[in-house]
């Protein structure tokens, strides 16, 4: 058989393999837009236990005005369980310092050296020479623009708190959360226009000035700023104790409890998607704070991809060719975990749950644009 006769066939097999894949797709793509949505959400939810990354998922929805409502679970969650939500934590410490603004009890152009000590400014913010950790203010903190590092991810000793947590479980202070920053290289000067470093110190520092400036725990401000006024029965800062859903890493659990009960103001708040709901809606609605605090500023990217920040809050939207398959503007935060708190402004939908594992950032965000992409048309 001649080499142009083999290209010849090879070619047709190859036409004929393109053809039936498109005809499948376009089949697929048919049958979803027979379907309603709410038979789209749930193959979607269903779709995202995969019992290797994610044993389990839930999910609530809705919209703005309420006439959208929708909530499920799959795999070894249910509606009603408790789950760590990790960074979205940073939400609900955004709130009491927005609130504690608006009382007049601080500003946003407050600086460290306000409410830190010296021994704790000392070497916090070492760049090209100069400290720059006095100059810090409560604003660049909320905003994730202080430059500083990231204590979490990044290592100290050729190994980051992420690793040490998963080799065994173990509790922190805050005080050994300053100490390994100031070990580590800060990336730009604080309030450097355009800039934006995500760093868990941030908010633990925000916890801290919250507890000092109103001589009362996080947990009680918790409660009595954010908890009790919404009627949050599901939603507290985690203890050693605390009972919630076990989170997967790899197929195997991630055992974080110890850890969990030390992340406090930037990542310690366990709740349900109920809860959850409604803190959101209250974040977003002006129910907590002034919402002036949202708008203000500029959106700044941040070290993740398609991620920028601002206020508290994330931004997700994929770019470039990924955005082919459909994305939509995501405002609110997500976490290491698998949870999630999201507005679409496109949309005008709320969405919150979580794929409860720590092994692939990307699925919950895949999750939320399928689910948000089967709304309407």
């Amino acid at each position: 058989m001649g080499k142009f006769r083999k290209r010849k066939i090879i070619t047709v097999i190859l036409l004929i393999l393109i053809t039936i894949v498109a005809m499948t797709q376009v089949r697929g793509y048919m049958t979803w837009r027979n379907m309603d949505t709410f038979q789209r959400f749930a193959i979607s939810v269903g779709g995202s236990v995969d019992d290797k990354k994610v044993l389990g998922s839930v999910v609530k929805i809705e919209s703005k005005d309420k006439t959208l409502q929708y909530e499920a679970a799959e795999g070894n969650l249910s509606t009603d369980d408790i789950f760590c939500i990790a960074s979205t934590t940073k939400m609900f410490t955004a709130t009491i310092i927005f609130q504690l603004v608006d009382e007049g009890l601080m500003q946003l152009t407050d600086t460290l050296d306000m409410y830190l000590t010296q021994d704790e400014l000392e070497g916090l913010h070492y760049y090209n020479g100069h400290n720059y950790a006095q100059s810090i203010t409560i604003e660049q903190l909320i905003s994730q623009t202080t430059g500083l590092p990231d204590h979490y991810l990044e290592e100290v000793d050729n190994k980051s708190i992420f690793e040490e947590i998963v080799e065994e479980d173990r509790t922190y202070e805050f005080e050994d959360f300053l100490q390994r920053v100031k070990m580590l290289e800060p990336h730009f000067v604080n309030g450097t226009e355009g800039k934006a470093y995500y760093a868990d110190i941030n908010f633990d520092i925000l916890g801290l000035i919250a507890e000092r400036l109103t001589k009362k725990g996080l947990e009680a401000l918790y409660h009595e700023r954010i908890f009790d006024p919404l009627r949050l029965e599901n939603t507290s800062l985690a203890t050693v104790n605390s009972q919630f859903a076990p989170i997967y890493l790899n197929e195997e659990i991630f055992e974080v409890a110890l850890a969990k009960s030390s992340m406090g103001a930037s990542g310690g708040l366990i709740s349900n998607v109920n809860d959850l709901m409604i803190f959101l809606r209250g974040f977003m609605e002006g129910e907590l704070f002034s919402s002036s605090h949202i708008d203000r500023g500029d959106w700044n990217e941040i070290q993740f991809d398609y991620h920028q920040y601002r206020n508290g809050l994330m931004r997700f939207e994929l770019t470039g060719v990924w955005s082919l398959f459909g994305s939509y503007e995501l405002i609110g935060h997500s976490g290491s975990t698998g949870g999630f708190a999201f507005y679409s402004p496109e949309k005008e939908v709320y969405i919150v749950g979580t794929t409860n594992q720590a092994t692939d950032p990307s699925i919950q965000y895949r999750l939320m644009n399928q689910l948000i992409g089967s709304i309407g048309d």
